[in-house]
């Protein structure tokens, strides 16, 4: 596929990360080139990561070159303070 192959181009010349998300949602085509990517991984300078739910199963076998990573859902309180973070709400607080 035309896309594994420019990325395995370009990681000729200089290391790449290639982030894919919410492969649960992922197309027949996009996973396609995803495989055909992961095969070339061990030869590669290549950094794949890969984020899904995990319901999600993938249809490649765990590879000796592959990590997972599960994490766990954020508590109220986490979110709550990312999004006081963000839209800067915590410093808008009357005392």
């Amino acid at each position: 596929m035309a896309l594994a192959a420019w990325i395995l181009e370009d990681a000729e010349r200089a290391p790449i990360c290639c982030v894919w998300e919410d492969l649960h949602w992922v197309d027949p085509s996009s996973l396609e080139a995803l495989t055909l990517l992961l095969d070339q991984v061990p030869t590669a300078r290549l950094l794949v990561m890969l984020t899904f739910r995990p319901d999600f199963r993938p249809s490649w076998p765990p590879r000796s070159h592959m990590a997972q990573l599960m994490l766990p859902r954020l508590g109220r309180l986490e979110v709550q303070t990312i999004v006081e973070r963000m839209t800067g709400a915590g410093r808008c607080r009357r005392k």
